[in-house]
């Protein structure tokens, strides 16, 4: 910009030629200058050229020495390499080109094209080279196959024109436009993919799943995951699993329940028998022979010790045995089943840890077979890994709470049965204390043991 500007003063500041012979001189020398100027530059590149055209043959002589050296090298050392080497060498040659030859008759085959026959592998190469190139032409784009069978998701089979795109995918060539899946058993419809079939201009637009070729096609790959799927994936232990997690919940609700119902039929027994304890002693003993259950076994048996049996080192010895007896039956009948829960959770993780290592084997399975070029199988061990770990913590952890929950829950009743009978042997009332005497203070260490059991 500054140059232009430049210019443009200069162009005021100039003399205006006198006449038109001397701006017609002016204009001769101007482009007289510039001839030369473009000759220099001419004689400028070709001085560059012919250094650079210079350069290269010395490059390229320099090439064809080293060439000509690695020849004679090589033809040295195959003089040196022994007969029995080279024949080998061929061998192997030879052996590698009649595999090649079947892996391309094989490929062929299997997509149903024509194999060129021969007995010659090196006649028969060319051949098969040729014939792979075509059916690759064939396939590489848009084909409609005639009255194709085809699966739909209920597994009853269809004939209908079906749309191949390539190698990737198809779609049935009707107004359904279904989406399908190349699978061992055939095309078989997608599931959870919804159809698509719109007409714009002299064309359509189709919705089409894509796969690899190469890998193994899934057609419920996109079905919105169901317990049912998710059993599926995760293996047989996953049953297992379930059924721990079943019987986990049912004796819960069992235990819960039961808990619950013999706190509440402990309290009313309680009542009665602490009520009778200021009754007349007929009236008291007919009320303690009518309670027979298993709950007020043991408050009845020290309720009906007399003031005899109490002061009396042995009766104090056999109230205190019957007790004991008494609460070790209510204590067996407040834990009941809780052991299975306890084991439930503790076999659940340890099944879901089982079930991570079929999954594990499985993935390496997978990569040491076939490498890892096919992602959905790998996908499958590890979701079976993971599945398993995930569903057997989700029963071990509920599982271990409410047994936890659970045993306190009995345990209270069982120290509250405990409580009642400590009062009762020790002559204490409810409103009124006495220190324990000596057979109180044994029965109340068993007790505790029973208890801490």
């Amino acid at each position: 910009m500054l140059g232009s500007v430049g210019l443009f003063f200069f162009v005021l500041l100039a003399t205006p030629p006198a006449s038109l012979d001397d701006a017609r001189r002016d204009e001769v020398e101007v482009l007289r200058a510039e001839r030369d100027a473009l000759r220099r530059a001419i004689d400028d590149a070709k001085g560059a050229s012919t250094t650079a055209t210079r350069a290269l043959d010395t490059e390229v002589e320099s090439l064809a020495t080293e060439l000509e050296r690695l020849q004679s090298d090589n033809a040295a050392r195959e003089r040196r390499l022994p007969i029995g080497e080279r024949a080998r060498a061929s061998e192997t040659q030879a052996r590698q080109l009649v595999e090649l030859v079947a892996q391309l008759g094989a490929w062929l085959t299997a997509r149903g094209a024509s194999v060129p026959d021969g007995e010659s592998p090196s006649v028969l190469l060319p051949a098969r080279i040729d014939a792979v190139i075509a059916e690759l032409d064939r396939t590489a784009g848009l084909r409609v196959e005639r009255d194709a069978t085809w699966f739909d998701t209920k597994g009853e089979a269809h004939n209908s024109d079906v749309l191949r795109i390539a190698e990737v995918a198809a779609v049935t060539w009707d107004d359904r436009a279904l989406p399908l899946l190349p699978t061992p058993e055939g095309l078989q419809q997608v599931a959870g993919v919804e159809s698509l079939r719109e007409r714009i201009g002299d064309s359509y637009r189709v919705r089409a799943v894509l796969h690899d070729p190469e890998g193994r096609a899934d057609p419920e790959a996109w079905v919105a995951a169901t317990w049912a799927t998710t059993m599926k994936r995760g293996g047989p232990l996953m049953w297992v699993l379930f059924g721990l997690g079943c019987v986990g919940l049912l004796v819960a609700i069992e235990r819960s329940l039961s808990i619950a119902w013999i706190a509440a039929r402990w309290r009313r027994v309680l009542a009665r028998i602490e009520a009778l304890a200021h009754a007349q002693p007929a009236v008291r003993d007919r009320g303690l022979a009518a309670e027979t259950s298993w709950i007020a076994a043991p408050l009845v048996i020290v309720a009906q010790q007399s003031e005899r049996e109490r002061e009396d080192a042995h009766g104090r010895a056999q109230i205190e045995e019957r007790a004991t007896q008494a609460v070790i039956a209510a204590r067996e009948r407040l834990f009941r089943r809780l052991s299975l829960l306890g084991l439930c959770a503790g076999v659940a993780p340890l099944a879901g840890l089982l079930g991570t290592v079929n999954g594990m084997i499985t993935t390496f399975s997978v990569v040491t077979t076939k490498g890892t070029s096919d992602a959905q199988l790998l996908a499958g061990g590890i979701s079976e890994a993971l599945l398993t770990t995930q569903f057997g913590l989700a029963i071990a952890i509920p599982a271990l709470i409410g047994h936890a929950l659970l045993s306190r829950g009995a345990r209270r009743v069982l120290v509250a049965m405990e409580q009642a009978v400590l009062r009762h042997i020790h002559g204490v009332g409810i409103h009124e204390h006495h220190p324990p005497t000596e057979g109180g203070t044994r029965i109340t260490g068993r007790l505790a043991q029973v208890t801490d059991d």
